[in-house]
């Protein structure tokens, strides 16, 4: 099974990443310790956004589209969360990432790879009132600032802000699934997700918990309609 590289190449000269990336990214994400486990944006901070980047000029289109997708940003079970991570991280296409880049770089002032609440406000107001530029960046920092920092960093906003009609369409999924479907057999088993995650490490019961969650007839694996209904719900 072969994937076309245009549309794995995710990172622009800006992101510094690679599959190892991604695979230690979703191990500590399913850390089985809460005080240990890390979110996608802590662990990716250093490696997703380079620390010089150039300033552009807001573009008003991407900035509404991308604040909407933040507005409606919720996030879902584990497996759901760690699948979006691989989703986004391996099928979305250069040009998707260079306009999230675009605007995350035009938002983000002092060039320190995360948005502040000012940051947020001062770049929304350019496209709205200032009183409704508070009102919504309070509301997305409520929703997509998981850690609570006060801040949004590129991993995060990157996950938030990506089109998810776009990264669900049916051929996305399809070829997802076959990401994890390693042995092409229709479904997928707790053996292939330790693969694909590289989470060798992780308690059984945590990835039993992660099967069980979208196991909908007992099995004991994820077959393809049980997955497309498990990414399906983002868009809810």
């Amino acid at each position: 099974f072969f994937i076309d590289t245009a549309t794995t190449e995710i990172y622009t000269e800006q992101i510094v990443g690679s599959v190892r990336c991604v695979q230690e990214t979703v191990t500590k994400l399913l850390e089985y310790d809460p005080k240990k486990r890390v979110t996608a944006e802590e662990a990716l901070r250093d490696q997703w956004i380079a620390k010089n980047s150039v300033k552009n000029p807001i573009d008003q289109p991407l900035a509404m589209q991308a604040l909407n997708n933040l507005k409606n940003f919720r996030a879902g079970r584990k497996l759901q969360q760690a699948t979006w991570v691989y989703l986004v991280s391996y099928l979305t296409t250069k040009e998707e990432q260079q306009e999230l880049l675009k605007t995350f770089q035009a938002l983000d002032l002092n060039n320190d790879g995360q948005l502040s609440r000012e940051e947020l406000i001062i770049g929304f107001k350019k496209i709205m009132n200032a009183a409704e530029a508070e009102e919504v960046v309070d509301n997305i920092l409520k929703s997509v600032d998981a850690n609570q920092s006060g801040a949004i960093d590129y991993s995060e906003w990157v996950m938030a802000t990506i089109n998810r009609q776009k990264m669900l369409q049916k051929n996305r999924l399809e070829t997802a699934f076959k990401m994890f479907d390693k042995d092409g057999n229709g479904s997928i088993s707790i053996q292939e997700l330790r693969e694909v995650f590289n989470a060798n490490d992780v308690d059984e019961e945590i990835m039993q918990h992660m099967i069980k969650e979208v196991d909908d007839n007992g099995d004991g694996e994820i077959s393809l309609q049980e997955f497309k209904e498990m990414m399906l719900k983002f868009l809810n």
